[in-house]
């Protein structure tokens, strides 16, 4: 017999091994780019009719490992790791520098074949960094915005009106437009909807109540309203 509950001390075990897990993943998968964009380069650089065997399975294994590790860290990390994106982009930039870099070797300009696609990913890289920072400054715009209206608006309570179908039982869930009601303190009722991960069929359900504040200075303003359930929802990265 156990005093603690044994869910709680899986969950527990769990959240300690997940950074471990994350960072062995990402070496992973950065090492798997920049060893695929290093090896083509190569084989475009030398000529893949002429270049070696061995040079050629390392450069196909690890196109896979590296493409099929990108679409998998993709799915497993969206909306739930904050720092997925910035890993995702680092492994395009080490790709087009691997690209890039047997063309340096070599003394031929960069717009030569591979170089300009080395070029490409790079930019990609960059792209997707410039997006996810762009990304974070508005969420902490809104967080500030969120956190200005639990302090001085008005709080009452919110009622669900429509939630799409559940989601399929063996997918990782489903982001939904759920339709929120509430009626602000001049007497007129209000409709609002959030976009919410919904993991399992039920999780959120018609008649459901949460509690929600407004900006008193303006009731209808869409982006002056918080609600609770929506807020809490795990499709907001914050780990």
């Amino acid at each position: 017999m156990s005093l603690t509950d044994p869910s709680e001390t899986r969950r527990l075990r769990t959240e300690r091994r997940r950074p471990v897990v994350r960072n062995i993943v990402s070496a992973v998968l950065l090492a798997s780019f920049a060893t695929a964009g290093f090896v083509w380069g190569r084989l475009f650089v030398d000529g893949i009719d002429t270049a070696d065997a061995a040079l050629q399975v390392v450069a196909i294994v690890s196109g896979i490992i590296a493409w099929g590790g990108f679409l998998i860290f993709s799915i497993a990390t969206f909306g739930s790791w904050r720092n997925g994106p910035l890993v995702l982009g680092l492994a395009l930039f080490l790709l087009g520098a691997g690209l890039a870099w047997p063309v340096l070797q070599r003394g031929a300009s960069l717009l030569d074949f591979p170089g300009w696609l080395g070029l490409l990913f790079i930019a990609f890289g960059v792209f997707v960094w410039v997006m996810t920072f762009v990304a974070r400054g508005r969420q902490r715009r809104r967080s500030a915005r969120e956190l200005q209206t639990l302090t001085d608006g008005v709080e009452t309570t919110a009622t669900v009106t429509r939630v799409p179908p559940g989601p399929n039982p063996s997918s990782r869930g489903l982001w939904a437009a759920v339709t929120f009601t509430f009626t602000d303190a001049s007497g007129a009722q209000r409709w609002v909807e959030r976009t919410m991960l919904i993991r399992r069929a039920g999780d959120v359900k018609v008649g459901d109540t949460t509690r929600l504040w407004y900006d008193r200075a303006d009731p209808g303003a869409d982006r002056g309203i918080v609600v609770e359930l929506a807020r809490d929802n795990p499709l907001r990265m914050a780990r």
